[in-house]
């Protein structure tokens, strides 16, 4: 099944059914530090909900490519997540996003495993354009993109429903010729 190994410690695996019992857990323990800032984390999710949500990814990955959701597996064990979403095939275009256990936070496990799906985002599957959208009091999520140089673009006004109140996002994006030049770099981004 597909993987992409990130180092000898960090390795993003397709979201599936057989990982929801873990990655349930993971989400349950970490619910009210998700919660805050993500969507899909609220009251109706349940043990029953997680195994479709994965198999309904992993079906969109094999199907038509327009979802991609990983499991981010840190020592072995799943501590986080990321992934591209409204991949759009024409536009060579998708939305990453990502979450992370708070106990794992300040790692670099994020950083770096957004760089390995990058990787493969504009170097294998050769799209053009990757937007992060994050709340902007979401500092840590933010600083993923600032720190990796995605351009800022600015902010769409009020154009989340988080849980109970409408939220802004601070959109940012990368380009493919961007990636590159940042990759031809003496600093290789890999190494942040």
């Amino acid at each position: 099944m597909f993987s992409l190994k990130v180092n000898d410690e960090i390795e993003l695996k397709l979201a599936q059914a057989k990982y929801a019992v873990n990655a349930f857990e993971v989400i349950k323990t970490n619910y009210k530090h998700l919660q805050e800032w993500m969507l899909w984390v609220n009251e109706n999710m349940s043990f029953e909900t997680v195994p479709n949500f994965y198999t309904n990814s992993a079906k969109s990955y094999k199907k038509d490519g327009s979802e991609l959701g990983l499991l981010i597996f840190y020592q072995g064990k799943i501590v986080g997540g990321t992934g591209l979403h409204s991949i759009i095939k024409p536009y060579k275009s998708a939305e990453l996003g990502y979450w992370l256990s708070k106990e794992f936070n300040g790692r670099g496990i994020v950083t770096k495993s957004v760089v390995r799906l990058l990787e493969y985002a504009f170097e294998e599957k050769n799209l053009n354009r990757i937007t992060v959208k994050c709340v902007p009091e979401n500092r840590k999520s933010l600083a993923i993109p600032e720190k990796l140089g995605f351009t800022k673009e600015g902010i769409e006004r009020e154009s989340v429903w988080l849980h109970t109140r409408f939220a802004d996002q601070v959109v940012y994006s990368m380009l493919a010729k961007e990636w590159e030049q940042k990759r031809l770099r003496k600093n290789d981004i890999s190494e942040k």
